[in-house]
């Protein structure tokens, strides 16, 4: 899937690490959108799948073979929710100084890997720097339908403008902007960071943690510890990433109310914040105090938010879910690093 002229060309500027597992739709507006960039960036596109079908590689193939961008594709095999080891299998055959990620259904603004690369320019630091998330609603007849029978720039401007938006993706968008502002401005200025959209100058410190399997902290324990290691974690809001969900590759515990999703967000947590020292229990464990366990059949479910809690029984809560992993011996590490 490479152009032979594009061998010859020197290393580039940035590359784009994008995770997918059967998001066809959105990872082909991603490409296309890449591909439409408003750059002086030399940059490279790279699709880590972490196991999709092979519809997901031709899809791939098609758009790589008419392109002077260099544009790679890596697959593993389907062993369960596993992005941190896709996200690394990006990493080990990128090219560029700046590394910038996006998930599957993140779909990039045509300005976002301009700001992301001038924001890496401008600074003396090594930035952290976060983009913003928009939230679009999840893929559905209506919409698909829109996007097959429109340009992609059609598209990107109704996603930028007009898209039709739910109230909870209203609600999702104003609360995540302003957590963002407010970490920043905190002692935790790394919880501003989501992997979803971020980009980092390249550093042998630069990895994802691959004792995460499933949704939760694993991008929190990568700007955790490169904050630890003096990087600088900033927000542009301006570097927009248009977030289209497809419903089978939703993972968050509390949307999906799985139950391999609850538990393996249960142990992440507590993974993080065993690894992470002068956390908060908040920090890590601030969805625990919705879950309870029905005793009767050893599953979880998700509670409705309280409107309050103390931290004593949000302490309590953490050491019961904490005995209950060690009990199903779920709690450890699945290997060392």
């Amino acid at each position: 899937m490479i152009n032979k002229d594009l061998l010859k060309r020197k290393k580039p500027d940035l590359s784009v690490i994008v995770v997918c597992f059967n998001q066809g739709i959105t990872v082909k507006l991603i490409l296309q959108s890449l591909l439409a960039q408003k750059t002086s960036c030399d940059y490279e596109i790279i699709i880590t799948d972490d196991g999709s079908t092979p519809s997901m590689f031709k899809t791939v193939e098609k758009i790589a073979k008419d392109t002077n961008v260099f544009i790679k594709y890596v697959w593993q095999q389907d062993k369960g929710i596993r992005p941190t080891e896709a996200r690394n299998n990006g990493i080990k055959i990128a090219k560029g100084k700046i590394l910038l990620f996006l998930d599957g259904d993140m779909i990039p603004d045509r300005s976002l890997v301009e700001r992301h690369f001038k924001a890496h320019q401008k600074s003396k630091h090594n930035l952290l720097v976060a983009g913003n998330r928009l939230w679009r609603g999840v893929i559905n007849e209506k919409n698909i339908s829109f996007i097959e029978k429109n340009s992609t720039q059609k598209v990107l401007d109704k996603l930028a403008s007009d898209w039709e938006i739910d109230d909870e993706s209203i609600k999702r968008n104003m609360f995540e902007d302003n957590k963002r502002v407010e970490w920043l401005n905190s002692k935790h200025p790394w919880k501003a960071c989501f992997s979803c959209n971020l980009s980092v100058k390249r550093s042998s410190y630069v990895y994802f943690d691959e004792n995460y399997y499933g949704w939760g902290n694993e991008d929190w324990e990568l700007a955790y510890r490169l904050f630890r290691k003096g990087f600088k974690p900033t927000y542009l809001k301006n570097a927009i990433a248009y977030h289209l969900e497809s419903p089978p590759a939703i993972t968050n515990a509390f949307r999906t109310h799985k139950q391999e999703d609850i538990v393996m967000n249960m142990r992440n947590a507590c993974y993080f914040y065993d690894k992470c020292p002068g956390l908060d229990l908040k920090d890590a464990f601030f969805g625990f105090i919705r879950f309870e366990l029905d005793e009767k059949t050893n599953k979880w479910r998700i509670l409705p938010r309280p409107e309050s809690y103390t931290t004593q029984e949000l302490r309590k809560k953490v050491q019961f879910i904490k005995d209950w992993l060690k009990k199903n011996d779920i709690y450890s590490a699945k290997k060392k690093i």
